[in-house]
């Protein structure tokens, strides 16, 4: 049957398949924070 556990990016909020929205108000660091994914 395979792992049926969700496999994470960052546990528990980016998960490693599918679709994931980072959403948030103006100035809180939305594009900092993708940027720093990309960089890990």
């Amino acid at each position: 049957m395979g792992n049926l556990e969700p496999q994470y990016l960052m546990s528990p909020i980016l998960p490693q398949k599918g679709t994931a929205v980072l959403a948030g108000k103006p100035d809180t660091g939305k594009s900092q924070f993708a940027r720093q994914l990309c960089i890990k």
